[in-house]
């Protein structure tokens, strides 16, 4: 089974991001991500795919991932009742990075960053401990969850007795940071220029790129190719303004990057199956809904 990208974020920034759940998802997802991932289980017992590697979860499981590292997991049926928890951490190399040049003390994250690309598996203590910094991570002043953030990687880098799960070739890390940096290049150049006419060669003028490079650099990191990835971008800023603005849906469609009205409806239809102005009226009904009597 060829496993699927998971898109963690669209953000052109994306820093880190933690979802806390109390219902497990028991479909057998064979997925990876660019970011990496800490992912912590309570009150559950099942199997754990990393890769070539296959074995048992329970209770205070908690486990590392790196980019690109094909994972996912199994809850065993006659418990799938039972109100497990999982707490699911990513963050990006290139914040994590910035933070380690920031801060020379958390030098020791890189040894982590290096291990994580063949996936770790840490002691129950500290998933307790774990545990413990991140329950309720969410509900936190902003500048409290900053501090959380960093005492669970610290916790993480020294932790004693990590087991690594997979015989997979280590990231190597300058090149992941390198395609990084030209992937947030590339959604920047498009944030900048989609309202006009963007063909792929201009893009990959502005990165110093092949056309070829550039279309195989957008199939491997957002799992689509250039032109579906700009036209979703295009709709997704149509959205904004129907839902934001009254302005006519032939001025939206110039203002997105469609020269061509029919254009717009039928790729807008195509993409959230409905037309432009379905769109506005579904939010306007669902708007007045809500609003006091």
């Amino acid at each position: 089974m060829k496993p699927f990208i998971e898109k963690v974020s669209r953000e052109q920034n994306f820093k880190w991001h933690l979802l806390q759940s109390y219902q497990c998802n028991c479909q057998f997802e064979w997925h990876y991500h660019l970011e990496y991932e800490v992912v912590l289980l309570r009150n559950n017992l099942g199997q754990l795919f990393v890769a070539d590697y296959i074995g048992e979860y329970g209770h205070n499981t908690l486990a590392m991932f790196g980019p690109r590292l094909p994972h996912t997991s199994a809850m065993h049926q006659d418990i799938e009742q039972h109100h497990g928890v999982s707490i699911v951490l990513w963050f990006s190399h290139q914040w994590v990075s910035e933070l380690i040049a920031t801060m020379p003390a958390l030098s020791s994250l890189q040894t982590l960053l290096r291990r994580a690309s063949q996936g770790i598996l840490f002691p129950v203590e500290t998933a307790e401990a774990m545990f413990q910094i991140l329950n309720g991570f969410n509900e936190l002043p902003s500048i409290e969850q900053a501090s959380r953030f960093v005492q669970a990687l610290a916790t993480l880098a020294q932790s004693q007795k990590q087991t690594l799960l997979t015989s997979a070739k280590p990231v190597d890390l300058e090149l992941l940071s390198h395609e990084q940096d030209k992937v947030e290049k590339a959604t920047a150049y498009i944030a900048q220029h989609y309202q006009q006419p963007l063909p792929i060669e201009a893009l990959g003028q502005h990165l110093h790129s092949s056309t070829s490079s550039v279309q195989r650099l957008f199939e491997k990191h957002f799992n689509e190719s250039f032109s579906t990835h700009l036209k979703q971008y295009r709709i997704g800023k149509a959205c904004e303004l129907l839902l934001n603005t009254e302005l006519a849906i032939a001025i939206i469609a110039e203002k997105v990057g469609f020269g061509n009205l029919s254009n717009f409806n039928r790729q807008f239809k195509q993409c959230k199956h409905m037309t432009p102005r379905q769109f506005r009226t579904r939010f306007e009904q669902a708007h007045a809904t809500t609003q006091p009597s």
